[in-house]
């Protein structure tokens, strides 16, 4: 089960990462805009990103964009789910934001592969 795509998609989780966390940043703090909202936007604008690197890089599975559109949106509606949750209950017994924001990262990384492959982008290419 661990092969190229395993390594192609942390490559591109380090990437939404990246930006996830860069707009994420950029929202709070300098923007000024309320957590969940600054969570919101860094999430969606990052998703739309990891959706079409994993459609074309990570799983290169071109067919059936509208089924696995809406796999993924699934999948990370409850990603979504978790992480706000998450986020806050840990701000909430003290950790630092952007500390919450990785621990839940680390979390929604490690399941999020297996659905993807087994989910949301299987069948032929």
């Amino acid at each position: 089960m661990l092969n190229y795509s395993f390594f192609r998609y942390g490559i591109v989780g380090i990437l939404s990462v990246l930006i996830d966390f860069l707009l994420l940043f950029f929202c709070f703090n300098i923007m000024g805009i309320t957590q969940n909202i600054s969570i919101s936007i860094a999430f969606i604008i990052s998703t739309i990103f990891n959706f079409t690197m994993h459609r074309n890089f990570t799983f290169k599975k071109k067919n059936n964009f509208k089924t696995q559109l809406v796999k993924y949106v699934l999948l990370i509606s409850l990603s979504y789910m978790i992480t706000i949750l998450s986020i806050h209950y840990l701000v909430v017994i003290g950790f630092n934001l952007y500390f919450s924001k990785l621990l839940s990262v680390c979390f929604v990384y490690l399941y999020g592969y297996v659905f993807n492959k087994l989910f949301v982008f299987r069948g032929v290419k």
